[in-house]
């Protein structure tokens, strides 16, 4: 067969070396070896190089190539490809891409799809305390991960495995897998299996939960977090702020219109009349929606968003995606009510899937509620001796009230005027190396 490799690390020299001990000519490899974040791959991880192996093999090599350009394109066209392999590459590849080769653009997948399609599926299959993983090879379609599939193993996930062991274990089942199934191509016997994606699960670009472990998870699911995270020479994890930083209120205060009352800081609001549209948790959204976020999302001023009405980001990944891609490190999109004949409810900064926090508001409107509210906040801080992170959205005046009222009491010493700047520094906190 014509065949073409797209990749990088030491998975796409294994497909390369196979290639080429069954017989096919391999026409040219697209590599990312000429970047820098590279370097620890090879020089650390001892991974071999898939443009040094390709040179070795008088295969033509294409570095710095983005695989929907027009550069791209003319250059696989004139190939006359039966198949092209893709491995680690990090672009979503176009129809107009997908449809040059013969049989296809086929991808290596380190999950047993459908589960764990999107980023970092080897981290998650450990965190969600599955009993086993996967490398699957699918055809390429326009969403993520979701092609039909050629073949795949599977690999068990023992008690001790983390990220690095679980990695090694599926490189040698990836070559196992290929070694197998690249005959099918060649003599035309390859069956595609069509994905069910009911059985589906997806995750977002991104570091799972921003590398940091969540406070009030149980022991377990912390100690997963760990293992997931633990492949040196890379950053481990993060502890949350409660465990490093000192006791206290941190006070956000919102106009009704959005703006910050309680720091000089520019916050971005936004509007999403239909949030119906997104409610999806299995993509990042389709080119369309991605289009209709950048519009109805704006310009991102500072690092925060205030989005309105009130919404759960956590099933509307297209809208956690757009604000990510718009370098958004907060949102507040989460409003918890207020009531006075409940005890008061302080809901924590919370980071989503991708490591995007969230910083939940609570609506006041009155200034003598939000002071004994944020008396109960300063007593829950001493007695449990962990910052408490509390964001009021109210009218002006009514601020301007609470904040004389807290000077009035001498409350103002166990509590500190903060902006969402201030409380996304004290959650992005040092990793914790616990390589050695």
């Amino acid at each position: 067969m014509r065949t073409f490799v797209i990749g990088s690390k030491e998975l796409s020299c294994i497909v390369l070396d196979i290639l080429l001990e069954q017989g096919h000519e391999v026409l040219g490899v697209f590599s990312r070896d000429d970047e820098a974040g590279m370097r620890v791959w090879h020089e650390t991880l001892g991974h071999r190089s898939l443009a040094a192996l390709a040179q070795q093999n008088g295969i033509p090599v294409h570095f710095g190539m983005k695989v929907n350009s027009q550069e791209a394109r003319d250059l696989l066209d004139s190939l006359d490809l039966d198949i092209v392999f893709s491995c680690f590459w990090s672009e979503l590849f176009k129809e107009e891409v997908l449809s040059i080769p013969r049989l296809g653009v086929f991808n290596f997948h380190t999950a047993e799809l459908p589960k764990n399609r999107g980023s970092r599926p080897i981290p998650w299959s450990i965190i969600h305390g599955a009993s086993r993983s996967g490398i699957t090879l699918h055809r390429m379609a326009t969403g993520v991960d979701n092609g039909p599939i050629a073949d795949q193993e599977a690999v068990a996930i023992e008690p001790d495995d983390n990220a690095a062991t679980l990695y090694i274990k599926l490189m040698f089942a990836g070559k196992r897998m290929f070694e197998r199934v690249l005959p099918r191509f060649a003599d035309g016997t390859v069956s595609l299996v069509e994905q069910m994606d009911v059985d589906a699960t997806y995750q977002l670009r991104g570091e799972p939960f921003g590398g940091q472990w969540q406070w009030g998870w149980s022991a377990e699911q912390k100690e997963r977090f760990i293992q997931a995270m633990h492949f040196p020479p890379f950053k481990a994890h993060r502890p949350p702020p409660e465990t490093v930083h000192e006791p206290g209120v941190r006070l956000c205060v919102l106009s009704e219109e959005g703006k910050l009352l309680t720091a000089d800081e520019e916050v971005s609001c936004a509007t999403l009349a239909d949030t119906e549209a997104y409610k999806t948790r299995l993509s990042g959204g389709d080119a369309n929606q991605r289009k209709e976020l950048r519009l109805a999302l704006g310009p991102v001023a500072g690092n925060a968003v205030v989005l309105s009405p009130p919404i759960d980001l956590n099933a509307h990944f297209p809208i956690i995606e757009a604000l990510t891609r718009k370098n958004a490190s907060a949102v507040s999109s989460l409003q918890v009510p207020y009531s006075a004949s409940l005890e008061p409810i302080f809901p924590r900064p919370f980071r989503y899937h991708n490591g995007l926090l969230e910083i939940p508001r609570v609506r006041v409107n009155a200034a003598d509620i939000a002071f004994q509210y944020l008396q109960k906040a300063i007593e829950s801080s001493q007695t449990i001796n962990i910052p408490v992170y509390v964001t009021l959205q109210m009218d002006t005046a009514i601020a301007q009230e609470t904040f004389r009222l807290l000077s009035q009491e001498n409350l103002t010493t166990h509590l500190r005027k903060v902006g969402f700047r201030e409380v996304c520094n004290e959650f992005d906190t040092d990793y914790e190396d616990f390589s050695a």
